[in-house]
């Protein structure tokens, strides 16, 4: 049975054989339609390769072609060719303006804008090559795909003959089918071929990259351009007077100009300064307030409020002077006049003058060896404003003129060395005329229109100031003017006041030690007065006159007290009224000369500005005298000024009333001496006459009815100044004898009493004498 069915088994397999064995032919036969089909697939395939590169080379150079034409996606034109007309339209703005800051501008606006195309360029460039980079890596992807996509049929292997065409058909590939290593070289030949034919193709468009950027960086419209700038800056700075070298003399007359502007402040400043000082005391003194205005980094050498008020204006005077010229308005002869003695330029300092007596000196004395006093015009004046302000322009003028011509040697040169043909070339490239193009054209004679303008409104604005400046010291001196009237109040008031204080200082050291000496005498008094009480009536004959001894001590030494406190109070208000007098009448001389020597409004040029007052008759016939009276020709200089319009008047001095109220005080004194005296004596009149000293004392003004005469300008400050020292004078005389006379009341009251007493004292003992 088992061989049976090994026998059926075979015969079936050799039946079912029979029946497969017309389809392994055609699986054959397959099998080689299959290659074929691998065959034509590869060549397909190798065609689509070639035009695909062929389309990736094509697309490659019209991106690149698109890049490199450099065009600008806004307008569709190509960037140089912008660049370059926006240099053209530059250059023609450049040559129609005359401003160096509008050409400077322009200039850096189009080397702002070659300097953002040379990026642009720059980033194009760039751009360019990563764009070949990424073809050339592209193509090799290609290449890459297309060899690993190469595969080829070769046959079956002996150990899969016998397999079933399904097993066949889904064998895996990498046993099925094999690679032909020739066709495999035959394709990456070829691949390799056309990879160096799209690398020769990229070669070629590098070396456009490397010409793009030559063409911006050397780019001859720009060059052109900076010639065109070089030149028209060159002859901007000839013809405006600008830059480093061309600007220097224009600088220099700057500096000059500004300079005399600083000088001119700094002296207004110093006069503004020396003005509100003198208000400062001013003000103060309004108050009762007499105290020296001390300044910052300054030592103050006067004593008084009137020395330095003094000090202040002798150190005006000068610079009022000096100012006034350098403002060309003084019109007026400043030197001294000959007929006043001006002490005050000649003194250190005011205290001597005010403490002593006013001396004239003949002009005729001969003057001490070895010092030089120099005229008291003699003031070092530089030169006037306009004469500064046209010394800098002239040289500003000479050096612009030295500088023009050599530029025009240098250009000259410049020109020549060039040539014609460099001359065709630039008249060739401008070939039309540029609408409103500025001239440049430097004039064979004299400076250019510019400089001319220039140095003109130079010397309009320093006449402007010159106005302004003449304006304000016309301000100044005005203000000068009131201050001067306010001047003698303040000066007369501050003696009267350092009179007083003084004064009363000593009269109150006297009445203290009288008081004190006096209640001393007054307990003495007292014990007398109890020994003499009618307890005490039996006190023997010698101990009644050892009391009345006693009693006489007492009443000669309070007689003695008595008179020494009173002629002591007389002997300071004798000093006293001695120094104030003599500062009186040496503060008006000497207010009146620094009044007279100090620069007045009516000194300089009028205001022009203002229209001048009405003149009527009266005016007239005053103008008159004044002209007749006033300095005479050979006191003024060589100068052409003219003489002072002021009059010449001769003030009266000062009625010295003092002398009658001092005798009037004096017989007073001498008959409450004469009194006093009564008190020890029988009125014999052992008193001493004092009216006679008070007279003898006055050494200095003795003989002299009044002070001498003043003779000075007559002026708003010297009326002032006279009439201030008579009310100041006669303010204190009156106020001396109400004074003295409250003084001696209260001595006169003790005296009476001592004299009561004594009268007293003798009839109490008259009758402890009777038996």
């Amino acid at each position: 049975i088992m061989q049976k069915r090994k026998d059926g088994s075979a015969a079936l397999l050799d039946q079912e054989l029979r029946k497969y064995r017309p389809r392994i032919v055609r699986i054959e036969v397959d099998k080689c339609n299959y290659r074929k089909e691998q065959i034509a697939s590869n060549q397909k395939r190798y065609t689509r390769f070639v035009e695909r590169v062929a389309r990736l080379v094509e697309h490659s150079k019209n991106k690149f072609q698109t890049t490199i034409e450099f065009m600008n996606p806004g307008t569709g034109k190509s960037r140089i060719e912008e660049m370059v007309e926006d240099l053209e339209k530059l250059t023609k703005k450049m040559l129609q303006t005359d401003k160096l800051s509008v050409v400077q501008t322009y200039y850096n606006k189009g080397v702002n804008n070659y300097e953002e195309l040379k990026q642009a360029c720059g980033s194009t460039c760039s751009k360019l090559s990563i764009l070949l980079e990424e073809f050339k890596s592209s193509a090799d992807k290609f290449c890459a795909e297309f060899i690993g996509g190469c595969r080829l049929i070769d046959g079956e292997d002996n150990e899969i003959q016998n397999k079933t065409l399904t097993a066949t058909l889904n064998e895996d590939n990498k046993k099925q089918n094999s690679y032909v290593p020739e066709e495999v070289e035959f394709y990456k030949s070829r691949t390799a071929t056309v990879g160096s034919e799209y690398s020769e193709i990229i070669a070629g468009l590098r070396p456009g990259i490397k010409l793009l950027k030559e063409k911006v960086d050397t780019l001859n419209k720009f060059k052109t351009f900076k010639q065109e700038y070089a030149e028209i800056r060159e002859d901007l700075q000839v013809l405006h007077g600008l830059g480093e070298k061309f600007g220097a003399p224009k600088r220099e007359m700057t500096h000059k100009v500004r300079t005399c502007y600083a000088e001119s402040a700094a002296n207004e400043d110093y006069i503004n300064k020396q003005l509100s000082i003198i208000t400062t005391i001013l003000s103060a003194a309004k108050s009762g307030v007499y105290k020296i205005v001390k300044l910052p980094f300054t030592k103050v050498k006067a004593s008084c409020v009137s020395e330095q008020m003094f000090e202040i204006l002798r150190a005006l005077r000068p610079v009022l002077i000096a100012r006034s010229k350098f403002l060309h308005l003084l019109r007026c002869d400043m030197s001294r006049s000959k007929r006043l003695k001006d002490v005050y330029f000649m003194k250190e300092n005011f205290n001597g003058y005010l403490n002593g007596i006013p001396v004239v000196e003949d002009e005729k004395s001969p003057k001490k060896k070895g010092k030089k006093n120099k005229p008291n015009d003699d003031i070092e004046v530089g030169n006037p404003f306009s004469q500064l302000v046209k010394e800098a322009i002239q040289g500003c003028r000479v050096a612009f003129g030295k500088l023009i011509a050599g530029h025009k040697a240098t250009k000259a040169e410049r020109e020549k060395k060039k040539g014609k043909a460099a001359r065709g070339e630039k008249e060739a490239e401008r070939k039309e005329p540029i609408e409103g193009e500025v001239d440049r054209t430097i004039p064979d004679k004299g400076l250019p229109a510019p400089i001319e303008n220039m140095l003109g409104r130079e010397l309009a604005r320093s006449k402007e100031k010159l106005l302004g400046y003449q304006q304000i010291f016309r301000e100044q001196l005005n203000r000068l003017d009131d201050i001067l009237a306010e001047i003698p109040t303040v000066v007369f008031g501050d003696i009267l006041k350092d009179s007083r204080d003084t004064l009363t200082l000593k009269e109150q050291d006297l009445m203290e030690h009288f008081k004190k000496t006096y209640a001393t005498l007054s307990k003495s008094r007292e014990v007398h007065r109890l020994k003499l009480k009618p307890s005490l009536a039996n006190l023997k004959a010698e101990n009644l006159e050892d009391l009345e001894d006693a009693e006489i001590k007492r009443l000669e030494k309070a007689s003695s007290l008595i008179k020494s406190v009173r002629s002591g109070i007389l002997s300071e208000e004798k000093r006293v009224l001695q120094k104030f007098v003599v500062r009186v009448i040496n503060a008006c001389h000497i207010m009146h000369i620094m009044f007279d020597s100090l620069l007045h409004p009516s000194d300089n040029v009028p205001d022009d500005a203002r229209p001048p007052a009405r003149r009527t008759l009266k005016h007239l016939m005053r103008h008159q005298a004044r002209e007749q009276n006033s300095s005479p020709p050979e006191a003024a200089n060589d100068s052409g000024l003219e003489r002072r319009k002021f009059l010449t008047l001769k003030y009266a001095g000062l009625k010295l009333s003092h002398k009658a109220v001092m005798k009037e005080i004096g017989q007073i004194i001498k008959k409450d001496d004469v009194e006093c005296s009564k008190i020890v004596s029988d009125g014999s009149g052992n008193a001493i006459d004092v009216s006679e000293n008070v007279i003898s004392d006055m050494n200095p003004l003795d003989g002299m009815d009044s002070s001498p005469d003043i003779t000075s300008f007559k002026n708003r400050c010297n009326k002032v100044a006279i009439r201030t020292r008579q009310q100041i004078y006669e303010g204190y005389v009156n106020s001396l004898r109400s004074r003295l006379h409250d003084v001696f009341s209260q001595i006169r009251f003790k005296q009476q009493e001592e004299r009561t007493w004594s009268e007293q004292f003798a009839q109490l003992c008259a009758q402890m004498k009777e038996p």
